[in-house]
Order: C-alpha cells, then structure tokens, then sequence
C-alpha cells in the first residue's frame, strides 16, 4: 500500500511577480547572474509543476532571453577585452555561452580577414585521385 503526501511548491523568490515586473520593465539592466547562475534552465524546471504563475513565468523568461540576446551580441562584437569581465558578470550561464560564442565568431572573422586562419588545402582523396590519373597516362 502506498501513501501519497500532498506537497505544495512555491514560487522561488527570483521568479516572483516583483522580479518579473522588474525584468518586463527593463530586462538589460538586471544582473540574472545575481538572481541564480542558471536563472533560465532552473526557470524552465519549474514550468514541470502545477503553480499559479507557471504560464507568466514562461512567457516572461521567453521575452527576457529575447531582449537580453540581442543586445548579448551586440556587446560581444564590438568589446574590448578590458570591458569583458564587466559585462560577463551580470550574465547568467546561458547568456554567458551566447556572449562567448560570438566572441569566438569576431575572432574567427577577424582571422579570415587578415588571411591568419588556416589555408584550404585539397583533401587526401583529391591528390590521390589525381596522382592515378597521372599515372594511368
């Protein structure tokens, strides 16, 4: 025989109706790294339970990465490395992730431009492919 205890789950304190206004208000200048480094991925854990504010919860983490990415991307093509740690720190882990990833595509870009990446070379299969060709003649 099992025996089932009713629990009941609250909103946790960084998701609740004070923080969302202030994140619909103006999402960029709020430091989520603050609210919990993995404010996104927990939020999205929580839409798995039967709360009162599950839906609004979704909707403003939605509108919230939306904002905040464009303007992630913004900032990592045109920072200097000084600048960096700054902007970083108020960045949760998602975020984070985002902002280096274009960092690594300016980098790569920059590479291209100045001829620094690495130089196409033909694939193994296409010398040797040509090398029986030369010596079939």
């Amino acid at each position: 025989m099992c025996v089932v205890f009713p629990t009941q789950v609250s909103t946790p304190m960084q998701y609740r109706k004070e923080v969302r206004q202030e994140l619909e208000a103006d999402a960029n200048s709020s430091n989520l790294n603050k609210l919990g480094p993995y404010y996104y991925m927990s939020g999205i854990k929580l839409l798995d339970f039967e709360m009162e504010d599950v839906q609004t919860i979704a909707e403003v983490l939605s509108k919230t990465f939306c904002n905040r990415s464009r303007h992630i991307m913004d900032r990592s093509h045109n920072i200097y490395d000084r600048d960096q740690l700054m902007i970083t720190n108020r960045l949760d882990e998602s975020e984070r992730k985002l902002f280096m990833s274009g960092r690594e595509s300016v980098e790569r870009f920059q590479q291209w431009e100045t001829r620094k990446s690495k130089k196409l070379s033909s694939s193994g299969f296409v010398r040797m492919k040509r090398k029986r060709q030369f010596d079939d003649i």
